[in-house]
């Protein structure tokens, strides 16, 4: 692939795709991980393809017509077929039936989504399809939707999320963790597809984070996209992309220790971009609590919000007994979400530790006001 004719040239940019696909996993390694300890019943992780052999083939569709709310509720009430693609997918997940959940996505409509947002330029466009050939090539290795394989996946209803309409989804994984997913659809000839999925856990979609993938390499010739407060955190991630690359793949591989080492191992600026500190704060949840503590510390020291990683910092407050503010946290998604048996259930915990808190304080100052007054009856009466 010849150099792209800019002017200066970006630093750090690379010369073809297979690089290039790295930018892609590390963009969207963030939306890989899911929320918060609830109990679950273990799900099986099966193989290959389902046992009802969902391997229906669409063709790709040119960005459409996103479904409101309204045409969701019409095609559940005069569709059998829309009933029948949730189902399929549900039991495509469970199933890990890989071409179905390859397939299922409208990778080109996502795609346009994110390279219409680049500057006009030529030299930014050129970028942007370097980009787009990158990613695709990614897509071919690993699915969009391939890390919640074999998760229980389970249809709620239509919900509008931050602007966002679609299905939502409730997705259980390793038996302990649940995140929430809502699906934008659009209709494609015999069938329906994904046009993009918006993550609860992390407050965005996976375009937010492939854009911001891009955002960061357009950050030299256009500072104004960078998605970081100074362009030369941008920077400093691409010509480090190798090692971000790295790290994305030892997370995919599971080997999260080796991931967390690679972090340790990058420059400062770099381990604090926000893809970045994502992946290290998912490495560090399959750790142990004490290196999720610290990565979620770190996460707020350098200014990001809590809210966006609202159902990691629900066990992170109950770990430090701060039961009021991780309620706070579990409203907070069982707003977004519409509620939720299972928020439900985590609230009520949180309402009983509350009380209990409370009736143990008030115990423990009726306790010390006891103790105070009778240390001051026995000094006035050694006084007499």
């Amino acid at each position: 692939m010849q150099p792209i004719p800019t002017s200066p040239k970006p630093r750090g940019l690379f010369q073809n795709s297979a690089l290039m696909s790295l930018v892609c996993v590390a963009a969207g390694a963030g939306i890989a991980f899911g929320g918060w300890g609830i109990a679950q019943s273990a799900t099986t992780r099966g193989g290959g393809g389902g046992a009802m052999g969902l391997t229906r083939s669409f063709s790709l569709s040119a960005a459409g017509k996103i479904m409101d709310v309204g045409d969701i509720e019409r095609a559940l009430e005069t569709k059998p077929e829309f009933r029948e693609f949730l189902e399929e997918v549900e039991l495509a997940m469970l199933e890990s039936d890989l071409v179905y959940l390859r397939d299922v996505i409208d990778k080109r409509a996502m795609m346009e989504r994110i390279v219409e947002r680049a500057p006009r330029t030529r030299e930014a466009q050129a970028l942007a399809d370097i980009y787009r050939s990158g990613t695709e090539e990614a897509w071919r290795r690993v699915g969009v939707l391939e890390h919640y394989a074999g998760s229980h996946y389970r249809y709620l209803r239509p919900r509008t999320i931050d602007g966002r309409t679609g299905v939502l989804f409730r997705v259980a994984e390793d038996g302990d963790l649940v995140n929430y997913h809502l699906h934008e659809i659009v209709e494609v000839g015999d069938g329906y597809k994904i046009a993009d999925t918006y993550i609860v856990g992390l407050r965005e979609s996976l375009s937010d984070a492939l854009w911001r993938g891009l955002g960061h390499l357009l950050a030299d010739m256009h500072p104004e996209v960078s998605p970081e407060s100074d362009p030369e955190g941008s920077m400093a991630f691409v010509e480090s992309i190798r090692k971000v690359g790295d790290l994305s793949h030892a997370l995919a591989k599971q080997r999260f220790q080796e991931a967390i080492d690679i972090y340790n191992n990058m420059p400062e600026e770099v381990q604090q971009v926000r893809d970045v500190m994502v992946m290290r704060i998912e490495a560090a949840a399959k750790l142990s609590p004490l290196e999720l503590d610290d990565a979620l510390a770190e996460w707020k020291d350098l200014g990001y919000r809590e809210t966006d990683l609202p159902l990691k910092f629900i066990d992170y407050h109950m770990a430090r007994g701060h039961y009021e503010v991780a309620r706070d946290s579990a409203l907070l998604v069982s707003d977004i979400v519409g509620g939720e048996p299972y928020l439900r259930a985590r609230i009520g915990e949180l309402n009983f530790a509350i009380a209990n808190q409370v009736r143990m304080q008030s115990r423990g100052g009726a306790l010390r006001a006891k103790r105070g007054g009778e240390g001051t009856l026995g000094t006035s009466g050694g006084g007499n």
